[in-house]
């Protein structure tokens, strides 16, 4: 399955979901859950027109029957919408907003001992990516980095936080010029996003300066400084997820009963 989205195809990031199985619904499924993906980390955008049904199937490599499936499920969760008429098509329908019970919701059914392993992977691989960025990034994509570094900064509400976040990680990765690490990345915060994120309050307050300074080291080809600050700011924020997940076992769920 290939990828959709914005820049998606100069990316490589193709496979992001695989099927589990071939059969019909298993592959609607890994459509559905590839979408899901892209809106979470910022890769597509509300408001966005997908692409013609049969483009759209070609490009993600299934048919239009399982696409079609696929875009039902997808309406049903409110994901897309389909206009008709003239500018008729699907519509990416809003943000996928990670609302305050998701967040908790997700933050309880994980152990400290998982978000520890998870927080270790994610600095594993966004070190590396740094280190990687410091040596091959080029002057296009340093500024496409600085230009998501200022939207971060710049934003507003706590779903545009997290989809600016997310897409500089990535595109980090991207100036790596590694696939699998983009794909790694982008698979790594569809899992940490719920958590850091909802609309109300978001867990991690992101240090921008730090952030400017990872960049400034990616920009100077200095690796080592890429690398050391990529793993600082990343272990700073798994710690703020720790002690936010140890809060609220801590205090009494706030979800009402069913």
């Amino acid at each position: 399955m290939r990828s959709i989205g914005e820049g998606l195809f100069s990316h490589g990031l193709g496979g992001l979901v695989s099927g589990d199985s071939g059969d019909l619904g298993g592959l609607a499924n890994s459509v559905v859950r590839h979408i899901e993906l892209s809106l979470t980390v910022g890769l597509l955008h509300d408001g966005e027109k997908l692409p013609p049904e049969a483009r759209l199937a070609d490009q993600l490599g299934v048919s239009t029957i399982t696409l079609r499936q696929a875009l039902a499920t997808l309406r049903d969760r409110g994901i897309i919408e389909t206009r008709r008429g003239r500018s008729g098509g699907s519509y990416i329908r809003d943000s996928q907003s990670v609302n305050a019970t998701q967040a908790e919701r997700t933050l309880r059914a994980m152990s400290s001992d998982e978000l520890r392993d998870l927080g270790d992977l994610f600095s594993a691989i966004v070190s590396r990516s740094a280190w990687l960025g410091a040596f091959r990034a080029s002057p296009s994509e340093t500024h496409r980095l600085q230009r998501i570094l200022h939207a971060l900064e710049a934003a507003d509400h706590a779903n545009g936080r997290r989809r600016a976040y997310c897409r500089l990680h990535i595109e980090i990765a991207v100036a790596a010029q590694s696939p699998r690490l983009a794909q790694a990345t982008t698979q790594l915060l569809g899992e940490i996003a719920a958590p850091l994120w909802n609309s109300q309050v978001s867990v991690l307050e992101v240090d921008t300066a730090g952030y400017g300074s990872l960049l400034a080291a990616i920009e100077r080809r200095d690796a080592a400084s890429a690398r050391d600050t990529a793993h600082r700011l990343v272990e700073s924020e798994s710690r703020a997820l720790i002690e936010q997940h140890l809060r609220l076992m801590s205090a009494p769920s706030t979800e009402v009963p069913s």
